[in-house]
């Protein structure tokens, strides 16, 4: 795994990030029995592409998971429940992030605040990281 993919855990589900892939990026299996259910996260620079996948996010009480785009600065979320029936689906913006701070990682609490890793700029040759809450809402 390491830097390559990444592992994540939602409800009855594994979710794998493939950075390295040129076609889907997020590989979604049955945490029973590792059966393939769906890929989606196309990769590409068009609407709703993913350029630079970074940390998933996950929402166990609304089965929603949160992929951050390091390259368009933007988090879509995506319906586990809409993208098994139809694995089109579209995701949806949850929020554009600011390019002097970024959700390195991070934890939803609700669908409005998240908690996480938050890495900044102090100035233009230093880099803070440092944990805080996030509002979806107001960034």
């Amino acid at each position: 795994m390491g830097q390559f993919s990444k592992l994540y855990i939602i409800n009855d589900y594994l979710i794998i990030s493939d950075l390295m892939s040129y076609e889907k990026v997020i590989h979604i299996f049955s945490k029973d029995d590792f059966n393939h259910i769906v890929s989606i996260g196309d990769r590409g620079q068009g609407p709703n592409e993913i350029t630079s996948p970074g940390f998933i996010g996950t929402n166990e009480k609304t089965n929603e998971i949160y992929v951050s785009d390091h390259g368009k600065q933007l988090i879509y979320g995506y319906h586990l429940d809409s993208v098994f029936k139809n694995p089109q689906y579209h995701p949806y913006i949850k929020m554009e992030m600011s390019k002097t701070q970024f959700p390195d990682s991070y934890y939803f609490i609700n669908d409005t605040l998240s908690m996480g890793i938050i890495v900044g700029s102090a100035d233009k040759y230093v880099i803070i990281c440092y944990s805080g809450y996030m509002s979806v809402i107001n960034g």
